[in-house]
């Protein structure tokens, strides 16, 4: 299954799709592109615990019409997951009381931080993670 926009190559694409200012997506398709959020708990086993520990991601997919950047194509889905975590948790994974308690009972949004974005490019992933250092601490304590 495929997609098939108008062109058929990067230029084409681009006539189709690029606004009256470079960059910009055409009138046309303002609101055509979405964003999905695919909320999911994941299991996290590792050493350090023996019961199985649990993250809360949010996965965004994103969809492309066209792709003129690293791999130039038609039609691409990309991804990221942002992993968010209790304020105060640290880089542990949740138990799973802990984890039933933050969905049952959802903390304010300021109670919850983001522990680590995962970047999906196509068979790479590239891994930002706010927990070391500490990007939630005092600035002096992380430039230390």
């Amino acid at each position: 299954m495929y997609f098939d926009f108008p062109g058929q190559d990067a230029a084409s694409w681009n006539r189709e799709f690029e606004g009256s200012v470079r960059g910009s997506i055409a009138r046309k398709y303002l609101g055509f592109a979405k964003s999905f959020v695919h909320p999911f708990v994941s299991e996290v086993r590792g050493t350090g615990f023996e019961l199985p520990r649990y993250e809360l991601v949010l996965q965004y997919w994103f969809f492309y019409p066209y792709n003129d950047a690293g791999n130039v194509h038609e039609g691409d889905w990309e991804h990221l997951n942002v992993v968010v975590t209790p304020r105060g948790q640290g880089t542990e994974p949740l138990a799973a009381a802990v984890m039933s308690r933050v969905l049952e009972a959802p903390a304010a949004p300021e109670e919850l931080i983001i522990r680590r974005v995962e970047y999906y490019f196509h068979h790479w992933v590239f891994s930002s993670d706010y927990m070391t250092p500490d990007v939630y601490a005092p600035p002096a304590e992380w430039e230390r």
